[in-house]
């Protein structure tokens, strides 16, 4: 500027000279050289903006989500022609101004796609519900994320086999043996992490293994035995056992439940198969145990006896009146004592064993007590009066010679009666004793000394005595002279009453000085028991048992 004076005459000055600059009124320029970027994240995105000033030049920014003009305050200072900001989502209004405080119109950027919250913990379908089973086992997951970016992914970490994370299919499959604890996590499209979630795998697919560990017994019992199965299983764990004699595979139900790696069975006689199943059903093969020399029967004790209830009649030197044998364990033990007379108490003979070699005595009682015992432990006993050993034999009753009748030629010296050939008589002891006779077969016999020279003979001419009989087998030794005879009562006048029979034993056909002649001590009388004359034929002997 040039600028002159005058007076007040109007006297004009040179001129003298200003100059004006540094005056800027235009407002600076500003826009978003570099937006956000539109893809998902999980932190703020940066922006630039740029701004010019021909004049006095950027001095500041302002930036706000409100499109207010700026205040005086709140600018930040900056001389440079950019800006970069760092912002979360939301729209941003920015001016510039300059030195002399123009500010330019705003410029504006959008911040979006920002995700800053995590998926929801994932929820976890599992088919077999965290159950022991032995199918595969199929795991489906969903999870929510609210933040926008979307669950991308899921991981998976194992509780047993491995601590780090790492990606997981959905939905997941597994077939492999497996018992573990599996956790499941979500991740978002920005890598926000949910909270885990968790599920157990538990698949079995192995049947058990079993085993007899403790075998039956071999030696003989007489009770079942016992025996012991092992089973173990490294899933799901025992849950039943099955026996049977059948090796066929067992059915569903008949199961014995138990959790126990061992079972103790206490069986009869026999092959038994025996399996073990686990929680989830797999069957183990089976495990075969034998059980054998089980004997529950006990030994027999048999006595050779005839229909007569608790009489046995044996011949004369009989040495086998019992058989004790055990058909299964065998014999262990046998016990026998034979006594005497039904009331003794001491035995003449014990038999432990082996041959029983026990002469009896010709018709005398004796009494045998039997205990036997198997390998099995089995006892039996038996007690047994024995009455008069021959076979066939029943009642019997012995008469003193010195009671009966007698023709001439006899003497009477105690209790003998001595047989003389004195006389003209043949006849020494004539009749027999009076007996009530029934129909059967009877023995009489007669004791004495050097009998066996005398002979026997009948005589059937007298009434009202036995007429009807038929003699059967004799035998005479030096001390007992014995017949049989069958006897039938139909023609007896008076069955009620007793009859003699007309027996004879005859004199001597030698002399004899009185201190060796033949004597008679008693004659003995037995009745055979048998109406229907059988035991007077064959041997006399009925059948032994």
């Amino acid at each position: 500027y040039y600028i002159w004076a005058k007076d007040a005459v109007g006297n004009i000055s040179s001129s003298t000279t200003a100059s004006v600059t540094n005056i800027d009124t235009t407002a600076p320029t500003i826009s978003v050289s570099s937006a956000p970027s539109t893809s998902w994240t999980s932190g703020n995105k940066s922006f630039t903006v740029t701004a010019s000033d021909a004049g006095s030049g950027i001095a500041g920014y302002y930036i706000s989500t409100s499109n207010t003009t700026p205040p005086t305050n709140g600018w930040e200072s900056s001389t440079a022609g950019t800006k970069i900001y760092s912002k979360g989502t939301g729209t941003y209004y920015i001016w510039a101004k300059d030195a002399v405080g123009n500010i330019s119109s705003s410029t504006t950027a959008t911040v979006k796609n920002i995700d800053t919250t995590a998926p929801t913990a994932p929820t976890i379908t599992n088919s077999s519900k965290g159950s022991w089973t032995n199918q595969d086992v199929t795991i489906s997951l969903s999870s929510t994320d609210t933040g926008g970016s979307g669950v991308a992914k899921y991981q998976i970490k194992y509780s047993g086999t491995s601590n780090a994370w790492k990606d997981a299919s959905n939905p997941d499959t597994w077939s492999a043996a497996r018992n573990e604890t599996i956790y499941y996590r979500a991740v978002d499209n920005v890598g926000n992490v949910s909270s885990a979630s968790s599920t157990s795998i538990k698949i079995d697919k192995t049947a058990p293994t079993i085993s007899v560990s403790s075998a039956p017994s071999t030696s003989w019992t007489s009770g079942n035995k016992s025996f012991t199965v092992t089973a173990s299983d490294a899933g799901s764990g025992i849950a039943g056992y099955y026996i049977s004699t059948s090796n066929t595979t067992p059915p569903t139900n008949g199961w014995e439940s138990s959790t126990a790696g061992t079972k103790i069975y206490s069986k009869g006689t026999g092959t038994y198969y025996i399996w073990a199943k686990d929680a989830v059903g797999n069957i183990s093969s089976s495990t075969t145990a034998t059980v054998t020399k089980i004997d529950t029967t006990p030994p027999s004790i048999v006595y050779k006896k005839s229909t007569v209830s608790n009489t046995v009649y044996l011949d004369v030197g009989d040495e086998s009146p019992i058989v004790v044998s055990d058909s299964e364990s065998g014999m262990h033990v046998t016990d026998c004592n034979v006594f005497k007379y039904a009331a003794d108490s001491t035995p003449v003979y014990s038999y432990t064993g082996g041959t029983f070699n026990f002469a009896f005595d010709a018709d005398t009682a004796y009494r045998i007590k039997c205990t036997a015992a198997d390998n099995a432990g089995n006892n039996t006993s038996k007690d047994l009066a024995l009455t008069y050993f021959r076979y066939g034999e029943g009642w019997s009753k012995t008469y003193n010679a010195s009671s009966l009748s007698f023709t001439g030629g006899v003497s009477l010296s105690g209790s003998k009666v001595l047989l003389y050939k004195n006389s003209s008589s043949s006849r020494g002891i004539q009749y027999g004793p009076y007996v009530k006779y029934t129909n059967g077969c009877y023995k009489i016999k007669y004791t004495g000394n050097n009998l066996n020279t005398t002979g026997i003979s009948f005589d059937s001419t007298h009434s009202n005595d036995v007429t009807n009989y038929n003699l059967y087998h004799s035998n005479v030794t030096s001390t007992s002279v014995f017949y049989y005879i069958k006897v039938s009562t139909s023609n007896m006048s008076d069955k009620n009453v007793e009859h003699r029979t007309f027996t004879t034993i005859n004199k001597p056909s030698t002399a004899y000085l009185p201190a060796s002649a033949p004597y008679l001590n008693s004659i003995t009388v037995t009745y055979m028991g048998d109406t229907s004359f059988s035991a007077c034929s064959g041997s006399y002997k009925t059948t032994i048992p």
